[in-house]
Formats: structure tokens, sequence, C-alpha cells
């Protein structure tokens, strides 16, 4: 289909015009220990912040961009939001790797508080109900979410064969296809982009060979993004559930089903603590927002509302991409070749053509992902492809020369990609080149810690942006303002609750 595409679209199209915002979490770190110092004393409301938030603790700053067309303008406005952040936490460094230091324990993990209002408390809650489920540290570990959204004047046209333009059925059509082939081709982002090679103690289990750094740390050879394995951010329970992404039908009913069934396990934890909630309900999932997933597909329509029903109303939007781990060599955590691949990545991905994809199928991707976290730079690695096992390294440059052909059909958007292409080649060709690879013989040649190297980066870059003046930060003011405002809106959320909680989250769950 992508050869067909190509001869098919005109050089000047509108399709390199879409949108990309990203989220990028951060650790808030002092002393290799995380932040006692509460968030809103430093940056504001959480809750009502647009550009500066927390993630799962109090102490992990998650950065959110504006969706632009240009991804210069995502580079420069997620610099200047760590600028500003870096002169207002001061001697405190943002951690610049996915893992989190080796300090880092589970019982001084403060969960994030958003005040005393009813989705404030909620969204609490629904934390304290995560750390109940699958414990705090692993919520700890971060990572960039890429989110991308198609540019609104290609449904006008006939680019994607339909007669039904502009209409909600076939923008979800296209956008869960899209989702399809990025299950189908998620290992290659792992290879390319992991940078979590390593782990601590509290994340070994007896699945694999680690060898060990010291006493603290310990690695696999050719891994490259453990934060992606089942030694980071996964679960039993949720791998049992089956989730299907072949329509948005589909997709969300088997999510309500997941937020309404019971589960035995999470039955045993106390409903309340002290008169606190312990979790939102007992439910495979307590909202949709629990489910672990590569990529979603998301509504920007719409406050306090979740996701689910905002789908249903409104049509998905954007596509969330969760799967890139923080780049330690870049101040951003993300570089600008990143996010060039990125884009025309799921571009491709777009285009492509995408089957219907069973829960075999999608058990398939999940193995190549694992295998490719764990052992993705091991020499003459295969992985699986539509049931044959093949080299990883042809598998990848197959589908980059496939983008690359994508790219010169795009004359007046050919050089800014083309460096980036180039790179990825590189680290197909030569697993040294990776990121996972350079972090790891950074690790082993100076012989120093997982603990020193993240200390080491974070406080270099903590350093250079203290350095630099509040104006050369061209959103500064608008920061401050955001800061601001947040707070008013924080105080008079919390002095404005007219309903008791019990009913509000009965409303919320129910809606």
């Amino acid at each position: 289909m992508i050869k067909e595409f190509i001869n098919s679209i005109d050089s000047n199209s509108s399709l390199m015009l879409g949108k990309i915002g990203i989220e990028k979490e951060s650790l808030r770190i002092s002393d290799l220990k995380l932040s006692k110092i509460p968030h809103d004393e430093l940056l504001g409301s959480a809750l009502f912040n647009r550009y500066i938030t927390t993630d799962f603790s109090d102490a992990q700053i998650e950065f959110i961009t504006p969706p632009f067309n240009q991804n210069e303008n995502v580079s420069s406005f997620l610099d200047n939001l760590h600028h500003y952040t870096s002169k207002k936490i001061n001697e405190e460094i943002l951690w610049p790797l996915s893992m989190p230091p080796t300090r880092v324990l589970e019982s001084e993990i403060p969960i994030a508080k958003y005040g005393k209002s009813n989705y404030g408390l909620l969204k609490e809650i629904y934390r304290r109900g995560l750390s109940n489920r699958y414990g705090k540290l692993m919520q700890t570990i971060s990572g960039v979410h890429f989110n991308y959204s198609l540019p609104e004047e290609i449904w006008d046209a006939d680019i994607f064969f339909s007669r039904e333009k502009k209409s909600n059925k076939l923008i979800n059509q296209i956008y869960m296809g899209t989702i399809r082939n990025l299950h189908r081709y998620n290992w290659l982002l792992i290879y390319l982009f992991g940078c979590s090679p390593t782990v601590s103690r509290y994340f070994l289990n007896n699945s694999y060979s680690f060898q060990n750094i010291n006493k603290e740390d310990f690695f696999l050879p050719f891994a490259t993004s453990l934060r992606m394995s089942d030694l980071g951010y996964q679960n039993d329970n949720q791998s049992k559930l089956s989730v299907s992404y072949n329509s948005i039908e589909d997709h969300l009913s088997d999510l309500r089903y997941a937020t309404e069934k019971p589960n035995k396990l999470f039955m045993q934890i106390p409903h309340k603590t002290e008169g606190l909630y312990n979790q939102l309900n007992a439910n495979h999932l307590q909202i949709e927002d629990e489910y672990y997933a590569i990529a979603r597909p998301k509504s920007a329509e719409g406050i306090n509302k979740r996701q689910l029903n905002k789908i249903q109303i409104n049509g998905i939007n954007y596509i969330e991409l969760r799967s890139i781990d923080l780049n330690p060599f870049h101040p951003n955590g993300i570089d600008q070749d990143t996010l060039n691949f990125l884009e025309i990545f799921i571009l491709y991905c777009t285009i492509e053509e995408s089957r219907k994809i069973s829960a075999d199928d999608l058990k398939i991707c999940k193995a190549n992902d694992l295998k490719v976290a764990i052992e993705g730079r091991k020499p003459g690695l295969k992985i699986n492809n539509k049931g044959k096992d093949i080299l990883l390294s042809a598998w990848a440059l197959e589908i980059i020369e496939e983008i690359e052909s994508l790219i010169g059909n795009f004359k007046n958007q050919e050089n800014r990609f083309n460096n980036s292409i180039t790179k990825m080649k590189e680290r197909v060709i030569d697993s040294n080149k990776t990121p996972s690879s350079k972090l790891l013989q950074l690790i082993l040649d100076k012989k120093i810690t997982f603990n020193q190297v993240g200390y080491e980066i974070g406080s270099k870059y903590l350093e250079d942006y203290i350095s630099i003046s509040k104006y050369s930060n061209e959103l500064w003011e608008e920061l401050e303002h955001e800061k601001e405002n947040s707070v008013l809106l924080q105080n008079k959320e919390d002095s404005n609750q007219h309903k008791s909680f019990d009913k509000y989250l009965n409303e919320y769950l129910s809606n």
C-alpha cells in the first residue's frame, strides 16, 4: 500500500502539517533521593497548571507542551519549561534517566496530591490505588509521551480513498489503523530509542541472567529498554486483559468492561483506611487510564471527563505514543532527530496497510517488544514477522527505507528528515550507536555507578540552565502567570465543593 500511496499523493500535501506535543516525566532528586519539597510550593497547582504538573509522585514532574506543527517549536517550548523549572527548584536535579536512582525507596515515595476538590481527590485516590495494586516504585519509572494528530485539512481530501469525508467514523478508523501498526512496529522504537539497559536490585527477577556492575546495579549486555520489559512498567493482571484495537467501538467496550468487572485480588484491598479510600474501586481497572498500552487513542475535548466518554462523544483527535525512554544525552530528554523520526514513523504507520489484529497477533507484538527490550542489540537477533523469524536488522532497514521513500515524496520537507533517517540507519547497522549501548558503555568504561552517572548528567544540565538568565526565556512571564493563576484556580475549586465525594465518584464512574 505504501508505494501506491506515494504515487498518488501531491508533493505539496498537507500531510506534513500534523501537530505534535510532548509529555515528559522527570523525578525531582535531592541527594539521590526523591525531593521532600511539595510540588505546589515550587511550581504552583499541579491540578491547574497547563504546562507543569505531576505524574504519580509529588516529586515526579510532568512537562506538557501544547501541540505544534513544527518540531522545532516543540523542542523550544520544552527547553523553556526545563529552564524555568531548573531556576525554581534550584539545587534539586531533574533525573535524566528513565529508571529511578537506587536510593529511591518504596516507603519514601510521596503520592501526588491535588488539593481538596472532588476531582483533586479522585486523582490522588487513583494513584493510591496504583500504589496498592502494583507498588510505588514501578510508578516512578519515567518516559516521554509523543502526542500526534493528523492535520485537519486532510479530512476534506481524497487522501484515504473514502467518501466519508471529515466524519468521526472515518477519523476513528484511520487513527485505530495507525495504532494497530504502532503495535506491530513498536519493537523498532524500543531498539532505536531505548535507553534503560540497567536496573537496581529492586527490579530484579530470576527470569534473566543479569551481570552486576556493583552491589546495587545490574545489566543485561544486549538490553535496550528494561523500562519496556516485564521488569518495568508492566503487570500480570493487565496481561490477562483482552483489549481490541480493531475498531474504536470494540476498544471502548473492552476497556469499559475492564473498568466495571470486579477483580478478586483487588477486592482484598481494604475499602478505606482511617477514612481514606485505598482505590477508586476493586475492578480490573479503576479507570481506563490504568490500562498500560504503548499507544492510546485520545480526545482533547472536554475537561475533567473520562477519556472513554470523550472519545465516544467526540471521536479520536490524537494518538499518545508512550514507549519512548528518556534520552540522558539531551537536556530535554528527547532530541530533534528523535522528534523528526517519530513524526514520519507515525505517518508511515498511518499510510501503511493496517489489517485487523487478533489477540494472538497482539501476543506476537508484545513478544517482539519484550525480546528487543531484553536483548535487542544481540548480533543476529531474530523476531517474528507474520509467523516467520527474520533478522531484526533486515526488517528494521526495510521499514526505514520505506519511510525514506515516503519522505522523498515531500520535496519541501525532505531536508529536515534526511539527517534523522541516516542516523537511524546507522543505529541499525551498528548497535554501538544506540542510546542504550552508549549509556551502558559510559557506566562500564568510567567504572561508576548508575547513581553517579545520573547525578553527573543531571547536575550538568541543572548548572547550564541556572546559568541562563530568565530574560532569555521567552515563556518566563507566561509560566509565572500560569503558576500564579493555577494557585488561584486551585483555591477557588477547593472552596467550591457542594457535593459529597461519594456522590461525585459514583457520577464520574457511571457517566
